[in-house]
Order: structure tokens, then sequence, then C-alpha cells
């Protein structure tokens, strides 16, 4: 594959890591339009980073720092000691192996269990394994990192496991910016936040198309 020109960035890209879709710089351009109204000590969390194309992007355009988080050793290996150094943005960016499940983190990088967040940012896991025959070319499911594409029976594992996450580790005026792949996903969504466990502390703030925003009010 080479290299990857991606929102104003250029990165190296190796098999089978999931190349970043250009659609995904416009979600890059919403989170900064957010950022501009925030301090630059603001700090922002990628979750699921693949070659650290958001992450990057971010920290390159906005001057803050970000983490990524991806499961994939060889996206953050590849992330860290090449596209960063590269860009010359190893000082401003964080990357950690690490996954957010079900019991909200398994990762060995104590940091991330406390750390708190500005912005969460994620293109997330998001076809369904009924899907997978019937939504994705062959040259996707012979190449691409099978682990960036895939949620469970739904598409929406990753989606629940990032809010579980943002329960504690958002900041009360934060937000969430997620990719909207299905029209259906911010109602899904809304009726995930109705449930107990959230208690009403989160809502769907604004739809883009097709992107959209999760913004947790002050507690």
């Amino acid at each position: 594959l080479g290299e990857w020109d991606f929102h104003n960035i250029t990165l190296k890209m190796q098999p089978p890591i999931f190349i970043p879709r250009p659609e995904t710089e416009n979600l890059v351009d919403i989170v900064l339009s957010h950022l501009k109204r925030t301090p630059k000590s603001s700090t922002i969390l990628d979750i699921g980073c693949g070659t650290g194309a958001i992450c990057l992007a971010l920290a390159n355009a906005a001057q803050m720092h970000c983490t990524g988080v991806d499961k994939n050793p060889k996206s953050c290996e590849t992330t860290r000691t090449e596209n960063a150094a590269n860009l010359n943005l190893a000082h401003c960016v964080t990357f950690h192996e690490a996954e957010i499940s079900s019991h909200v983190i398994d990762t060995a990088y104590s940091p991330l269990l406390n750390a708190v967040y500005d912005v969460i940012v994620s293109n997330p896991h998001h076809i369904s394994v009924q899907k997978r025959q019937r939504v994705l070319e062959p040259e996707i499911l012979r190449y691409e990192d099978h682990g960036a594409l895939f949620a469970g029976p739904h598409g929406l594992d990753m989606v629940q496991n990032i809010l579980r996450y943002s329960r504690t580790n958002l900041r009360g005026s934060g937000g969430i910016y997620f990719w909207k792949w299905d029209s259906l996903i911010p109602p899904l969504i809304r009726n995930i936040l109705r449930t107990p466990e959230y208690d009403q502390s989160a809502q769907v703030a604004r739809s883009y198309i097709p992107y959209f925003t999760l913004r947790v009010p002050v507690r």
C-alpha cells in the first residue's frame, strides 16, 4: 500500500491495517470546529486509532495532545514509530495497545483507567457479523484488519463499550464524536442512553450527515 494522504498529512500503510476512508476527514473537521471553542490544554482520545489518521490529523491541526488506543499491536507500532515520528508529532501524541471492552478497558496501561478527556472520537468497528459477506467487497475481506471492521451481532458492540468508558472518563462538558454509518444509529444510541445504566447523563446533541455528536452535559 505504501503511503496514504489524509487531511494534510501522509501516513505509512501496512496490511492488514484498516485504510482510512476519505469521508473520515469530514469527521476530523467537525471535531476541529468544536476544539476551536476549547482551551489549548484540552485532551483528546481516539479509540480504535488504527494508522493514527484521526489522532495525528487532530494533533497536527489543533496542536493539542491526543491519545490513540488500538488493540492491534502492529497498528500501534506503525503509528508510534513511523507515522508520528515522520510527522514530527511524537511530542504531542501517545499511543497505547489496549482495548475498550465490555469490561470497560483491558490494558496494561493504568493511565487510561484514570484519565479524563475533553473529547472522545472514534470511527468504530460497525459491521454486524450477519452483514459480513453482503456489504463488503472481497478485497476488503482479504486484505484489511477484520478486528477493525466487525462489532458483534448488531454492529454496536464497540459503540456500547465506548459509551460505558465515557461515563467515567469523559469530562462533564465534553463530547463524543462518532462516524455515523447508518441513519438508524442515532435512534439506537438514544435507546441505549435511556437505560438505567446511564441515568439520563448523556444525550445525542447534534446529528450530521454522515456523522453525529454525542454531547455529555456538565454533571
